[in-house]
């Protein structure tokens, strides 16, 4: 495969930065004269990145070792050496080093395999057989199948015979280009030989897509411009239009960058959405999957899809079928080990959650390159797995057995427990998981009709989770399989509990004139459970609430000039007037400074700081952001955004990546608390918004630099009318 398309920027850019070795060669690093009583950890580090691009595990995760001899604590040395173990095999070693880095400051926010359990075989194809492609393989590297004009267009390092002979430094294997084959009456293929025209140039050409006609293509390949501002060559994404059987008219598309490598074309069936990968700026990091619209004859600018899809590592060779799930492989989300495959399909706004293929399409090393039939019952993929010819084989796989049904139309009826009537307007928020491993797939919430009936579409391999609450019902909680879903009479029927709200209506006034006080706030306890519910009284001192049958409220009302003033007040059913008078003696208190904000304002959370080049949530961050969470709990419909901040010392660009990945951290720390990410969102700032006098070449101590690493939260949502009110002096 394209190596030097599949890593970051940053990767590449750190293993060849030296005067030495400043070229597009990784192989030719490793082969360098250094000599064993040379290496440093840095150097076994470089060593070991150099193996990793070239697909050669076993040796990465030697000199990983190496590194980690020399420098034990280097959190990233142990991700690296987890990741080298599990790809070469080595599991039960992987687990441990994966647990090693988690335990350590920059651990505790990914996602890796928990056991050396063989992966569950996905429900999206059921069992299928799986074997190489017989007389098409070389002991090159031969990936991207893509079926065509009744063969299959395939990239390929295999010799270029009556050429000039180039070696990719990166690979010490030749360069890539793009080669046909046409499929025989048998099922066997041709002979290989490279597209007619001017598609294959000096450097790498391939991992192509087409259109339904055959007749456009849109291909991946090496700047022609040279070498980037980094001193390496970076990719782009070409297109190409055939006529008979020569390609021509070759052009770059218009969303191409440079500096940054955009690759590995997908298209949707009819040809109007492109999904490429790229590591461009705005992304989780690594390579991301985007996607881009045709509009005329140009693309519009490209939408990151989000950290639903992307996870903080790589994410490349997309490939979206005719039913538009989107296929991908990737070496962030949990694996078997190496580059694993995944599929996400498309919701009302986001895509879900990645789902692994499974053990049966998934080896131990890296797969990738998937191919779809129409009707989901074949394909191909391309792999390094144990058996191949010479590194990256095609393989092709058949799904065995009648097709399962993808999904299923059903109903959901919320009742009454006792009288079995439907209730309307019953909020109803559902999570779709993976049956077998209980990964989360998608977050859903709607409001059942006047029928209380809600139609919904479920998935084969799914366990829905429901929450459901309803004024004057108790909160419901209940999970089911999709065969339970599916096999009820008519609906799913999820019953709930009436519960005894009586209404009352409050009054605060001065306990020696009986006037009314205006703007005082009154706290709620519900003495059976400990919640708690904060009221504010209008200007003729009057407010409404609720109380639960049964249950005893403890009011506390309080306001500034005036000592605070508590009544309890017993839980009968029958709707009544309280009034909670409060003293005039008029002293001074100190009560807590509730403020009020609505939405586009921010409020600063003290003390929520990062250490110096840092982006990991802190333990005092960590109880400052609790307060976050217990905000979003107390208003539903309220939706933030994180703003993270830095010091100005660093580069600007850098800052602003470094912010990014703050506010990230802020934002899956509290979607761990339980708050929906949909509710959520983060932005890097930067050292944009100082808030001292620490800008540029003026010199502070690190405390007054710490005062502009922080995070901020700003209200983007809520419903009409709500104001949120909180203290101000201990948020």
């Amino acid at each position: 495969m394209l190596l030097n398309c599949g890593w970051s920027q940053d990767e590449a850019v750190q293993v060849v930065k030296s005067d030495e070795y400043d070229h597009l060669g990784y192989m030719a690093y490793v082969d360098g004269t250094t000599s064993e009583d040379e290496v440093d950890h840095v150097v076994a580090a470089k060593r070991a990145q150099s193996y990793h691009l070239n697909a050669n595990y076993e040796a990465e995760a030697l000199w990983y070792s190496k590194a980690l001899a020399m420098n034990s604590d280097n959190a990233m040395y142990k991700l690296k050496y987890a990741q080298a173990l599990l790809a070469s095999g080595r599991c039960t070693e992987a687990v441990d080093w994966y647990n090693k880095y988690m335990n350590s400051a920059e651990g505790g926010t990914r996602t890796f395999v928990n056991s050396c359990e063989e992966l569950p075989a996905s429900m999206i194809f059921g069992v299928a057989e799986i074997k190489p492609v017989a007389g098409l393989n070389s002991e090159h590297l031969d990936f991207a199948p893509v079926p065509v004009d009744g063969g299959m267009v395939f990239t390929s390092s295999r010799s270029d015979y009556g050429a000039v002979k180039r070696t990719d430094k990166w690979t010490k294997d030749n360069f890539t280009n793009l080669y046909f084959v046409k499929k025989m009456d048998d099922g066997s293929f041709s002979e290989p030989t490279k597209l007619f025209g001017k598609i294959n140039k000096k450097y790498h050409d391939g991992v192509a897509t087409m259109n339904t006609g055959g007749n456009q293509m849109y291909f991946t390949r090496n700047n022609t411009k040279g070498k980037n501002n980094k001193g390496y060559i970076d990719l782009k994404i070409y297109e190409a239009n055939k006529d008979n059987a020569y390609w021509k008219n070759m052009s770059e598309v218009n969303f191409n960058m440079e500096d940054y490598s955009t690759c590995h074309p997908t298209l949707s069936k009819d040809g109007n959405t492109m999904v490429f990968s790229s590591n461009r700026p705005g992304g989780m990091g690594g390579m991301d999957l985007w996607s881009t619209t045709k509009t005329g004859e140009t693309w519009s600018e490209p939408v990151n899809l989000g950290r639903e899809v992307n996870s903080s590592d790589n994410e490349v060779f997309p490939h979206v079928d005719k039913m538009g799930r989107l296929f991908f492989s990737s070496n962030g989300w949990a694996g078997a080990g190496g580059l694993d495959l995944f599929v996400c399909k498309a919701g009302d706004e986001n895509w879900s959650a990645p789902e692994n293929l499974g053990s049966i399409m998934n080896s131990d090393r890296d797969d990738f390159g998937i191919w779809v039939s129409d009707d989901g019952r074949y394909g191909y993929l391309s792999s390094n797995r144990q058996g191949s010819m010479g590194g990256d084989d095609i393989y092709t796989w058949t799904a065995e057995g009648p097709p399962p049904p993808a999904s299923f139309d059903t109903e959901v009826m919320v009742v009454d427990a006792e009288t079995g009537e439907v209730i309307e307007g019953a909020n109803v928020k559902w999570a779709e998981m993976t049956t077998t491993s209980g990964v989360l797939m998608s977050e859903n919430e709607k409001m059942t009709p006047n029928t209380g009936m809600l139609a919904m579409q479920v998935w084969n391999g799914r366990s829905y989770v429901f929450n459901v609450t309803k004024d004057g019902y108790e909160k419901k909680n209940t999970n089911a399989p999709v065969d339970v879903m599916i096999a009820s009479d008519g609906a799913y029927k999820i019953p709930m509990k009436r519960i005894a709200m009586v209404s009352m209506n409050g009054t605060v006034t001065e306990a020696a004139t009986g006037n009314m006080v205006g703007s005082a706030n009154v706290e709620m306890t519900n003495l059976c459970d400990g919640t708690k519910e904060l009221y504010r009284s209008d200007a003729s001192g009057k407010f409404n609430f609720d109380t639960k049958c049964g249950c005893d409220y403890k009011m506390v009302a309080t306001k500034n000039g005036y000592t605070i003033s508590d009544k309890t007040i017993k839980g009968n059913c029958e709707p009544r007037n309280i009034t909670i008078a409060m003293s005039t003696e008029r002293r001074v208190v100190t009560v807590p400074t509730r403020t009020v904000s609505s939405v586009g304002q921010v409020i600063r959370v003290k003390d929520l700081y990062y250490d110096y080049d840092k982006s990991f949530i802190r333990p005092d961050a960590a109880t400052r952001l609790d307060k976050v969470v217990s905000l979003m709990r107390q208003y539903p419909s309220m939706k933030i955004e994180l703003g993270s901040h830095t010091d100005a010392r660093g580069n600007d660009e850098y800052n602003r990546n470094l912010s990014q990945r703050r506010a990230d951290s802020a934002v899956k720390y509290i979607i761990s608390k339980g708050i929906s990410s949909s509710r959520l969102s983060s932005r890097g700032y930067g050292e944009t918004t100082i808030t001292n006098e620490c800008a540029n070449g003026v010199n502070c101590n690190d405390r007054r630099h710490e005062e502009n690493r922080r995070t901020e939260i700003r209200i983007t949502s809520i419903d009409n009318g709500v104001q949120v009110i909180y203290d101000k002096d201990t948020f």
